[in-house]
């Protein structure tokens, strides 16, 4: 059975070397790094599972139809005047699989094993950046 490529869905990025992504990485992980791992940790307490769900987080000017149809109602203007940089959407999300390997086929094929024990998979799609990462869940600080 062929996929079939749902309306909105960009054709896959290709790929960038390793050197171009490592700054990109580097800003996102120093930035937003606590906030991918206490989502790690605040999915894991509802009831997620690694093996299912994963920490999403997404440029919302880049892919602004996939954070719709994920987070519908979200204000983004208000995201956007708070964040310094691209407003991004970050949550925990559960069979979203179907969706990565519709558009993004190399992604869908780095989550096709489980994260390590302990860890859970966050997927990165930025303009310059698209990436799985393996993060340690984290509780939020008080």
């Amino acid at each position: 059975m062929r996929a079939r490529r749902f309306a909105g869905f960009p054709q896959p990025a290709p790929a960038l070397e390793a050197e171009k992504l490592q700054p990109h990485l580097d800003f996102l992980l120093e930035r937003h790094g606590r906030l991918l791992r206490e989502m790690a940790w605040r999915g894991l307490q509802r009831g997620g599972r690694p093996e299912r769900g994963l920490v999403v987080c997404i440029e919302v000017d880049v892919h602004r139809w996939l954070v719709d149809w994920l987070m519908p109602g979200q204000d983004w203007e208000v995201l956007r005047a708070r964040q310094d940089g691209p407003p991004l959407a970050v949550g925990w999300v559960e069979d979203i699989r179907f969706v990565l390997r519709t558009g993004w086929p190399g992604l869908a094929a780095a989550l096709r094993r489980h994260p390590p024990r302990g860890k859970v998979h966050a997927v990165v799609l930025m303009k310059e950046l698209e990436s799985v990462l393996e993060v340690l869940p984290e509780a939020p600080r008080s």
